[in-house]
């Protein structure tokens, strides 16, 4: 079992936390037979499978490694302290989905890099910069889709972009990355399915894709359609793509919910589980148009299931990021999700 409580779903304003406050994010690193290997005994770190944590005050950032079957644990396996090519800053994250091979990937939204960790040394094997062009990507997520692709969410737009498309330095997309080489490849842009603001005005917004998961052999990305300015937020979205050919290939609407982000993937029962927090600026609104939502993706189509509405949980709660089937509510407080 691993619980996660993630930043708020937008991490550029300042504003989404306040500073000291502590996040811890454990997801399982994959990799091997799954049985239980404490190998590395005698070594700094711990050979997957295990649990990566992070901790986090926006100012600095820690990642400990734990195997809940052996107990072992190893602090500070790597920090903002450690030497890197570019130090970590105080906003790193975990991809949603263990990746291939049991390696540690680190999403540093304050630089726009990724960090590859070996979990059983915690050595860097390397960095990549994520941001095409220098401008804030704000990558939220990292979804490996064969050994030598993975796709990278990227939740902020380029305002200065050229119009060279082989530069891919536009954002507000998923990036396009051979994690082996450490090289960009290409990009998927998802301007276009992005969901407008409510009626009567439908102001434009960004898709500012947040979280990724690979189910089934396709990848379901969560749009939060927030425009430039956060002020206005669209209705709930997920596009699914098709890393065959690198293309979305369908979109998943969810109208009466918000700024989805959160992404689960039960693979037992082919259930997608979609963490939605809701509009900012109005709590009440925001309550109403929260929750979790669960989609039957065993067909050819995604299929919407149960829902698990934010007010039905406790007045004035909204559902945050979610990953691992838990979901973490704001005020210390959450829930299970059965």
């Amino acid at each position: 079992m691993s619980i996660v409580a993630r930043s708020p779903n937008v991490r550029p304003p300042s504003r989404s936390l306040p500073r000291g406050a502590a996040l811890a994010l454990l997801v399982a690193l994959g990799g091997g037979s799954g049985a239980c290997d404490d190998t590395s005994v005698g070594t700094f770190g711990i050979a997957s499978p295990a649990l990566a944590v992070v901790s986090s005050d926006y100012t600095t950032a820690s990642v400990s490694l734990f195997n809940p079957a052996t107990g072992r644990h190893v602090d500070s396996c790597v920090t903002s302290r450690s030497t890197l090519k570019q130090a970590l800053s105080g906003d790193v994250s975990l991809p949603s989905q263990a990746q291939a091979g049991g390696e540690l990937t680190l999403i540093d939204s304050g630089s726009s890099v990724l960090t590859f960790i070996t979990p059983s040394t915690c050595a860097a094997r390397g960095q990549l910069s994520v941001s095409t062009g220098g401008f804030k990507a704000y990558p939220h997520d990292v979804v490996t889709v064969a050994p030598n692709k993975a796709y990278v969410t990227r939740n902020g737009k380029n305002p200065a972009a050229t119009a060279d498309p082989s530069d891919f330095d536009e954002g507000d997309d998923l990036l396009i990355v051979d994690p082996k080489q450490l090289t960009v490849i290409g990009r998927i842009p998802l301007g276009d399915y992005a969901t407008p603001g409510p009626a009567p005005a439908s102001a434009p917004t960004l898709a500012r894709p947040d979280h990724a998961i690979l189910a089934g052999g396709l990848v379901y990305v969560s749009l939060n359609s927030i425009s430039e300015d956060f002020a206005t937020v669209g209705t709930g979205r997920v596009v699914v793509v098709d890393p065959a050919s690198d293309a979305v290939v369908g979109t998943i609407d969810l109208p009466t919910v918000r700024n989805c982000s959160g992404l689960t993937y039960a693979a037992a029962t082919n259930r997608l589980y979609v963490a939605c927090g809701g509009a900012f600026g109005d709590p009440v609104a925001q309550v109403a148009e929260s929750a979790l939502v669960e989609l039957d993706v065993s067909g050819v189509t995604a299929v919407p299931g149960r829902s698990l509405p934010a007010s039905a949980l406790a007045p004035s709660i909204v559902l945050r990021v979610s990953s691992r089937r838990t979901v973490s509510i704001p005020r210390h407080r959450r829930a299970s999700v059965p």
